[in-house]
């Protein structure tokens, strides 16, 4: 089954991330990372989520948790809910 790509003309190719993005990134790899070691595996979701929020903010990342997406999609609406966000590179 071969895909179709016509829809996707006027697509633009991928960019690279910025150094800042690439920097946030890192720190977030890196805050779950420490999480995980330090809390091992095993615990609620919501355990880690609150920990890891937790040491962004201590790495001066700015953090939103548990925050409603609308999603609409051809004529469907409904929200997921996120566990979290960073607005680290908007502020």
């Amino acid at each position: 089954m071969g895909l179709d790509h016509q829809d996707h003309e006027d697509h633009k190719e991928f960019a690279p991330a910025s150094p800042a993005v690439e920097a946030v990134g890192r720190q977030v790899i890196d805050a779950g990372v420490k999480v995980h070691r330090l809390l091992g595996p095993g615990l609620l979701e919501s355990t880690y989520e609150h920990c890891l929020a937790h040491e962004l903010h201590v790495r001066g990342l700015a953090v939103q948790r548990q925050l409603a997406l609308p999603i609409e999609f051809d004529g469907f609406a409904w929200t997921r809910v996120i566990d979290w966000t960073s607005s680290s590179l908007t502020r």
